[in-house]
């Protein structure tokens, strides 16, 4: 595979993937969100026809950005093979292909013999039926198969519709981007199931109260939405990431999240840069983490009304994918994550 070289990292890969013929590009490489110059930047080859790769032990899937990258690279930094499928608004422009990280990020990696796969998808091209030659679901499970982890998150999801109501007028905004990016998930998620190895561990990262009680209002509403967007094309949606994932190891639930993935301009330490009296931002200063069961002896939602930092999910996420954390995968866990002012 293509193989990016930096002055610190080489072993790092960056691969896309495409589907049939190369005029298809339903999918390919994603842009990924807010790169920073100032980063080495690992970008995306050329389209590249891959027939199937190495298995690996992390693959998870995601908006751009938000805890997916950061689970991404926190996994890397322990060692793990990762490939990270992201699945992007489907009016977005190819305008950035690659993901930007510190030197000291890369040379982690790489002392940990760590490496990141990036390839995604349009959402869109995930909810046509397999047999639709703009279909990626068969080559999600091509690049899928034999994971030992899969971990999935919504995280992002809106902010992607953000960026896709920038390209639009004003008329053309409000339309429901970020519920096709959840759905287009669950199908990647159930692909990338299908195909993994035996014992495989599924950790699903969700905001406290999700997909907690009966969904089925708001996703048949859903449904009718996307089976009129692609009429009888339309591929059968999972309704929940368990449904999707045929039951999960373990649930991460979070309540209002702050924080940023270390591409982002907004990971730097200082608000609005240095100052004479520099201003930290919360991620910084709220790193203490609590973990408790989601639901409390007395029925109530431990995470609701909390805040969670991102980089506190990711970090965890990544333990459990990796399985440095033991968990029973027959009864799994379900637990929820707050933050705190502190360091440790």
């Amino acid at each position: 595979y293509p193989t990016i070289s930096t002055p610190t990292m080489k072993i790092l890969t960056v691969v896309a993937l495409c589907i049939g013929a190369p005029s298809i590009s339903g999918f390919n490489s994603s842009p990924l969100s807010s790169l920073s110059s100032r980063r080495p930047t690992l970008a995306a080859s050329s389209l590249v026809t891959v027939a199937q790769t190495s298995s690996p032990d992390v693959v998870v899937i995601s908006p751009p950005g938000g805890i997916g990258e950061i689970a991404s690279v926190e996994a890397a930094r322990l060692g793990g093979s990762v490939k990270w499928f992201v699945v992007s608004a489907p009016s977005l422009s190819s305008s950035s292909t690659g993901i930007a990280l510190t030197s000291e990020t890369l040379s982690a990696i790489e002392k940990a013999g760590g490496s990141i796969e990036l390839a995604g998808a349009n959402a869109d091209s995930l909810l046509v039926n397999s047999d639709d030659g703009n279909s990626a679901a068969s080559a999600v499970s091509t690049w899928c198969r034999g994971t030992k982890s899969i971990l999935c998150t919504y995280d992002g999801a809106e902010e992607e519709k953000r960026r896709a109501d920038l390209e639009k007028s004003a008329d053309e905004r409000g339309g429901s981007e970020d519920q096709m990016i959840r759905s287009s998930i669950r199908v990647a998620a159930r692909e990338a199931v299908g195909v993994a190895g035996a014992g495989v561990s599924k950790i699903a990262i969700l905001s406290a109260e999700e997909e907690m009680g009966d969904e089925e209002g708001t996703e048949q509403k859903g449904k009718g939405f996307l089976g009129g967007l692609f009429g009888g094309n339309a591929v059968e949606i999972p309704d929940t990431m368990s449904e999707a994932m045929k039951g999960t190891t373990a649930v991460v639930r979070h309540g209002e999240l702050f924080g940023a993935p270390e591409s982002s301009p907004e990971s730097s330490p200082f608000m609005g840069g240095p100052r004479r009296e520099p201003i930290l931002r919360e991620m910084y200063t709220m790193r203490s983490i609590r973990i408790d069961p989601t639901i409390s002896l007395s029925g109530s939602v431990i995470a609701g009304g909390s805040k969670t930092n991102r980089v506190a999910v990711g970090a965890v996420a990544s333990r459990l994918g990796m399985e440095k954390i033991e968990v029973p995968k027959k009864s799994g866990i379900d637990v929820s994550l707050s933050s705190f002012a502190g360091t440790e």
